[in-house]
């Protein structure tokens, strides 16, 4: 969290708060970007796991035991 002295008391304050709620924002901001990107890997690794296992393997993707 970044706050920058300012020599205005209620400046420094409201730059003080608004750096606060700036960080907070931003740390949800990324917590539901991993959230989202985690739900996009699982979907694709549903989805490909549906697909037949000649067509699993010709795109490299790891076969299960009994394919």
């Amino acid at each position: 969290m970044a706050y920058h002295h300012q020599n205005d008391a209620f400046g420094g304050v409201s730059a003080w708060i608004s750096s606060i709620f700036a960080d907070i924002a931003r740390r949800w901001a990324d917590k539901r970007e991993r959230a989202r990107k985690a739900w996009m890997r699982h979907l694709t690794e549903v989805e490909i796991s549906r697909l037949p296992p000649e067509v699993r393997k010709d795109i490299g993707w790891p076969t299960r035991h009994f394919d």
